[in-house]
């Protein structure tokens, strides 16, 4: 595709023969239309890492993985920058969204999970901490929906605290077993050892240079946990007063666990799994407030 091609001309190219007689169709300018394609494909060249970004790369002997990475914040600026103006300018115009409807989690997920290689395809780019990092995200949202699959399948389709510790347990379980298999095919003392001392903890392994990654999800959390802090209170009485109150209890609970797996995830890959502190945390917090 052109936006796997590193070419922003290949990307305009393509976007343009797919996008813009749609978007004709349905009533926006030409003109905007072409704008918006020529703009877009101008993120192509940085993420990912354009065909003059790898020619430079290879020719000044540097990694293009650190190439892809250093890519990102000015291509996310960029596409949010886009994001913002385009927003203003459907505004101002009038421009009418083709689905009204607000999207359900449910269609959310049905459409992450069928993006989800196109998702995961930067991961073989990343290096050391960020690999870890990016792989640690990956196990942490595969065992939150198995977990709470599991405990709505339990509950009759509802989401009760036993059924969801009880799965927790479960996955625990499973998890811990595919650890020791893993332990059991290691054929060599140090790779052995290494599972041993990331199942201990430690602190020792964190660095200042990768800091910011446990930093960044758990600023993150605390914003997103101080944001909802009212629903939570309301989830405290129950889901059904908390859906008499106006609280989407499903979906919240949904993206609460999300949230709380990009804590854990950024955490886990950096320090282990250090030994109950997931089991004493949150009842020390709990007692503190």
């Amino acid at each position: 595709m052109g936006g796997l091609s590193g070419s922003s001309w290949a990307d305009a190219a393509f976007e343009a023969r797919m996008l813009c007689p749609e978007m004709v169709k349905r009533g926006y300018p030409l003109g905007y239309s072409a704008a918006l394609t020529a703009t877009t494909s101008c993120i192509t060249p940085i993420i990912p890492p354009g065909i003059a970004l790898i020619i430079y790369a290879t020719a000044a002997s540097c990694s293009i993985g650190d190439m892809f990475l250093a890519g990102y914040i000015p291509g996310i600026i960029m596409c949010v920058a886009l994001l913002a103006v385009n927003y203003f300018i459907a505004k101002t115009r009038g421009y009418q969204p083709a689905v009204k409807e607000k999207v359900t989690a449910k269609q959310f997920m049905k459409q992450l999970g069928s993006s989800i290689w196109a998702l995961l395809m930067p991961i073989p780019f990343f290096r050391g901490q960020y690999q870890t990092t990016a792989m640690a995200l990956c196990g942490a949202l595969v065992a939150f929906a198995c977990v709470y699959s599991m405990a709505k399948i339990g509950g009759g389709g509802k989401i009760q605290p036993m059924t969801l510790l009880l799965s927790g347990t479960a996955v625990n379980a499973v998890m811990s077993a595919i650890t020791s298999l893993l332990i059991f095919l290691a054929k060599s003392p140090e790779s052995i050892s290494a599972v041993y001392n990331w199942q201990m903890g430690s602190l020792a392994a964190a660095q200042w240079n990768t800091l910011w990654i446990p930093a960044v999800g758990v600023l993150s959390g605390c914003i997103c946990f101080t944001w909802k802090s009212g629903t939570f209170n309301l989830m405290m009485m129950g889901d059904e007063d908390a859906a008499a109150m106006g609280v989407d209890v499903k979906n919240f609970r949904r993206w609460m666990f999300v949230v709380c797996a990009i804590i854990v995830a950024s955490l886990v890959s950096v320090t282990g799994i250090i030994g109950f502190v997931g089991l004493m945390v949150p009842h020390i917090v709990r007692l503190l407030s």
